[in-house]
C-alpha cells in the first residue's frame, strides 16, 4: 500500500489524533487496502502507527483511540484488520495470532550445492527501475497469480513496496526473458516470485552463491511446490505466525480460505455449524471437494469466543 505518510489527502485522512489545546498528543493509523484470497476480493487494514505524547501517557488516549478504530473499521465495511505488537495490549480489542508462514534460511554454501548438483539455467539477475515497463507488466502478472495477494495499484505504488524497507529489487532474466524477481534488504528476501518452482529456488541459489550474506524468507503456505523443493535446500527452516488479525467478515473469510486451501490439498466432505460469540453462527461446509460458509440461525455444534474461533480456524490451535 506504498508509502503511509504522504502530504494529500487521500494519505493523510487514513490517521486518527488527539489533540490537548490544539497540540497534537497521540494519533493512530487506519491503511486499508484489497487483498485477493484466491479468486474472492476482500479489503484488509492496517491499523498501526500508534504514538502517544509520553508527557500524556496514562490518561488512556491508546484505549480511546483503539476503541475508534474498530468503530471505523465496521464503518468503513473492513474484512480484516490486522497490526503488529505485544498480545497482551491488543487482545482487548480483537486482535489474535492468526495464519502461518514458512521461513527458511539460506546460505551461501546452500546456493552453492544447489548449483552443483542440478542442472540451473544461466540467470541474469539485475536491478531494475520502476520506468522499465516490460518488467513491470511481467512482475505484476506473475505478483498476481499468487493465491493471496495485494492490490498493489499503479506501477509507481507496486515499485514502492519493492523499495519499503530501503530493499534493492531484482529481476531474473534466462536470454533476456524475465522469469522471476525478488528484492531484498541484504538479509531479507522479499517478494520472490518466479514462472516454475524449479526456477523459484534457482533464482535464491544464484543469487545467494555470489554474495557473502545469509539470508532469510518467508513464502505463504498455499506455495506446496516451492516449499518442498526449499525445504530441501536450505539451512534451516521453521514455521511462524502470520501476524495478529481482527476478522469481520468471517463467512467470507473462511470459504475463501477452504476454496484456497482446496487447490492445493483435497478437503473432506462434512458440515459444522459453528457459533463465534458476538458474531452468530456459521454454516461450513464441503460437498463434493466444494466448500461454503454462510451465517445461519440454526443451533451450533460448537460455540466458541472470538479468539479461539479465530486460533481455530486460521491459528495454531
Amino acid at each position: 500500500y506504498g508509502k503511509f505518510f504522504v502530504d494529500d489527502e487521500e494519505h493523510m485522512a487514513c490517521h486518527y489524533a488527539i489533540r490537548e489545546e490544539g497540540k497534537l498528543v497521540a494519533s493512530v493509523g487506519i491503511y486499508p487496502y484489497t487483498v485477493y484470497i484466491g479468486d474472492k476480493k476482500f479489503t484488509f487494514a492496517t491499523v498501526g502507527n500508534m504514538g502517544v505524547d509520553p508527557s500524556t501517557r496514562g490518561k488512556g488516549y491508546m484505549n480511546e483511540l483503539y476503541l475508534n478504530a474498530n468503530k471505523v473499521l465496521n464503518e468503513k465495511g473492513i474484512d480484516v484488520a490486522r497490526l503488529g505488537g505485544l498480545r497482551s495490549r491488543y487482545d482487548r480489542y480483537g486482535y489474535e495470532p492468526c495464519g502461518f508462514m514458512y521461513n527458511f534460511f539460506f546460505i551461501k554454501r546452500n546456493g552453492q550445492e544447489y548449483l552443483r548438483n542440478n542442472d540451473v539455467p544461466n540467470y541474469e539477475i539485475k536491478t531494475f527501475k520502476e520506468t522499465d515497463k516490460e518488467i513491470m507488466d511481467f512482475i505484476r502478472s506473475i505478483y498476481n497469480k499468487q493465491g493471496i495477494h495485494i492490490d498493489r495499484g499503479d506501477d509507481h505504488n507496486f515499485y514502492q513496496n519493492l523499495i519499503f524497507f530501503e530493499s534493492v529489487p531484482y529481476v531474473a532474466l534466462i536470454d533476456g526473458k524475465p522469469v522471476g524477481y525478488f528484492s531484498t534488504d541484504g538479509g531479507n528476501i522479499y517478494d520472490l516470485a518466479a514462472d516454475t518452482p524449479e526456477n523459484f529456488v534457482g533464482i535464491l541459489a544464484t543469487f545467494a552463491a555470489r554474495e557473502e550474506k545469509d539470508y532469510h524468507l518467508m513464502i505463504a503456505p498455499d506455495m506446496v511446490e516451492n516449499i518442498r523443493l526449499l525445504s530441501k535446500v536450505s539451512e534451516d527452516m521453521k514455521l511462524t505466525i502470520s501476524s495478529r488479525y481482527k476478522i469481520m467478515n468471517w463467512a467470507g473469510i473462511i470459504e475463501a480460505s477452504l476454496a484456497l486451501k482446496a487447490t492445493v490439498a483435497p478437503l473432506t466432505d462434512g458440515e459444522l455449524i459453528l457459533g463465534i460469540e458476538d458474531y452468530g453462527n456459521f454454516k461450513i461446509s464441503v460437498k463434493n471437494g466444494e466448500p461454503s460458509c454462510e451465517k445461519t440461525e440454526e443451533n451450533a455444534d460448537l460455540t466458541l469466543r472470538t479468539h479461539e474461533a479465530s486460533r481455530l480456524l486460521f491459528g495454531p490451535l
